[in-house]
């Protein structure tokens, strides 16, 4: 009888979803076809843009992976290594350790009472607690990283992850009456979080959101929503009050939301005052720059964009670099040409590999050198950054340049021709030599004062 009476209402469900099932899928199509003029790119090209393989949230348009050793996976080395090297104890001896690591430790002594504030940090309750955290801290700890520099990076990482821990100590002393004993590396990674919310405020996360349900085991594809970085922190930060509050009213709960609390408003606090959110805007500027250069209708917004951020610092590379494409392709324009120059000059001293990467590029273009000191200098660094060929060619239209001083011409013509001679142009290199020696008669006994 129970059968007979619920089964309208069961087809009448599935109907339904079925229904929304079409609908959903057809707003999905509308979407894309909508995305596909609006961008100009091709159906497939629009598809691949909105689908994900990453199962979990990520900072768009960043790449996840990492060639070159930085701090965010030492730090995730050592959670692990810390994790899975204590199962090498007992179970009594394990948890003895973690209780006089944890902060605060029951039984206080010195060493661990010293110990445990970053200690504490590395020990997890068991392996989702681990891994969960380092899954996070690996998408949002490279992006940061990428923009600060391990050194301070790590550095932020242990400041907000012990901040958080005596902030969370503080709290339970102070409305509890009890010492805690946290663990984890949640608090450190909240501070990071802090930190991104400074340096990288405009970024979006992109949100997957499973397109076969709970066959994405076996068919991981996930559709793209993309929702601005400060909206998630906000809901994030709101979530570990509303825990932090029945934390005080003595609910019970294994999460230390005030943990949480403590190393996001430590994070944010750091950033702010290492003055992260000037760097910030500048990347804002920049990335609005490019966006508008990708949809080629809004060359002047674009323009005015990076213009802003040279009003904020005179010698940021990559605002210099993004305005000197437009100014020298297709037209070659004499702003172009010193805004290249200065790049160059400007990374000679600190950066000088990155410096021939860009005179590479920018030769080939205006086929007018450097001045004779800054050309001299690079012309050693564009032959083991393998541009040998272009340095020669910049040597040889400085040498024929009737307006270089006289005091350059014999240190510029025997670096020509020594890099002609390392690259097997004999005739060539004889002849500078031979120009040399007919122009700059006295050269040997004083070249070594231009030529280190």
């Amino acid at each position: 009888m129970l059968t007979i009476l619920v089964l309208p209402f069961i087809v009448v469900f599935l109907s339904l979803f079925e229904y929304l099932g079409f609908f959903l899928a057809a707003l999905i199509v509308f979407f894309i076809l909508i995305k596909s003029i609006s961008s100009g790119d091709t159906i497939l090209e629009t598809i691949m843009d909105q689908i994900t393989l990453i199962p979990v949230h990520y900072s768009e348009k960043e790449w996840v992976l990492e060639r070159q050793l930085r701090a965010t996976p030492v730090l995730i080395l050592l959670n692990l290594a810390v994790h899975y090297t204590l199962f090498l104890f007992d179970s009594p001896a394990r948890e003895a350790l973690m209780d006089s690591l944890s902060f605060l430790p029951e039984k206080l002594h010195l060493l661990n009472l010293v110990l445990s504030p970053i200690a504490s940090m590395f020990l997890h309750a068991d392996a989702d607690h681990l891994w969960w955290n380092m899954i996070y801290f690996w998408i949002f700890g490279l992006t940061l990283e990428r923009r600060i520099g391990w050194r301070q990076f790590a550095l932020f990482y242990l400041l907000t992850g012990i901040l958080s821990n005596i902030l969370s100590a503080f709290m339970h002393i102070l409305f509890l009456q009890k010492i805690p004993a946290g663990i984890g590396a949640s608090g450190a990674l909240s501070g990071i979080i802090g930190v991104f919310a400074v340096r990288l405020f405009f970024k979006r996360l992109v949100f997957p959101i499973p397109i076969f349900g709970l066959a994405s085991f076996i068919l991981p594809l996930n559709f793209k929503i993309r929702v601005n970085f400060l909206f998630i922190i906000g809901l994030y930060f709101i979530h570990d009050l509303l825990g932090g509050g029945e934390t005080l009213l003595g609910l019970p709960n294994s999460i230390d939301y005030w943990a949480h609390i403590g190393g996001m408003i430590a994070g944010f606090v750091l950033g702010w005052r290492s003055k992260l959110q000037d760097t910030a805007i500048q990347d804002m500027y920049i990335q609005k720059s490019l966006q508008a250069m990708e949809s080629e209708l809004d060359g002047p917004e674009a323009e005015k964009f990076l213009r802003r951020v040279l009003e904020l610092n005179p010698e940021n590379e990559e605002a210099l670099l993004t305005l000197a494409w437009p100014k020298s392709k297709p037209v070659k324009t004499g702003e172009g040409m010193a805004l290249y120059q200065k790049i160059i000059h400007m990374l000679l001293e600190t950066r000088p590999e990155r410096a021939a990467e860009i005179f590479a590029e920018y030769f080939p273009i205006y086929r007018i050198s450097l001045d004779p000191a800054g050309q001299s200098k690079l012309t050693s660094v564009l032959e083991q950054s393998g541009w040998p060929h272009i340095a020669a060619r910049a040597l040889e239209a400085l040498s024929d340049d009737p307006r270089t001083p006289a005091v350059w011409g014999g240190p510029i013509l025997f670096q020509m021709a020594r890099l002609l001679e390392k690259l097997q142009l004999r005739e060539a290199a004889c002849f500078r030599y031979e120009q040399l020696l007919e122009r700059y008669p006295n050269f040997k006994k004083d070249r070594l004062s231009f030529i280190s």
